[in-house]
């Protein structure tokens, strides 16, 4: 099982990934993968405290569920025209954005675009 670090106050030990299959060797993940804080792509589904983020910052950069929608689908649509996401993952990742729209107030809350998202074409700027 992977974990962050016991001893750092950001990360507390959380469990991260469940065992691999026998004869994959299990890292051992002492910070958060590069590149997560930071960037909206990965930011949805994870506790937040464990990649060091405190709910105020993840606000500040997200103050509207609507712009943090809107950085998601650039993101994700990105990496779906490069080829790095396939369609069908693209969908499943808009959808994942609508898990963190009640961590919104219901003024600022938006509406989730998921079920009419429709991704670029995969790999479409080869």
């Amino acid at each position: 099982m992977l974990t962050a670090p016991p001893g750092d106050a950001a990360a507390p030990a959380v469990p991260l990934a469940a065992a691999a299959p026998a004869g994959v060797p299990l890292p051992t993940l002492t910070r958060p993968p590069a590149g997560v804080h930071g960037h909206p792509l990965w930011d949805s589904w994870h506790e937040l405290r464990s990649f060091g983020y405190r709910q105020r910052e993840y606000q500040g950069l997200y103050p509207t569920f609507d712009r943090y929608q809107r950085l998601m689908e650039r993101a994700t649509n990105r990496a779906v025209r490069h080829g790095w996401l396939l369609r069908p993952d693209a969908r499943v990742m808009m959808r994942r954005v609508c898990a963190v729209q009640p961590r919104y107030p219901a003024d600022i809350r938006g509406t989730c675009r998921a079920a009419t998202y429709d991704p670029p074409r995969f790999a479409s700027t080869r």
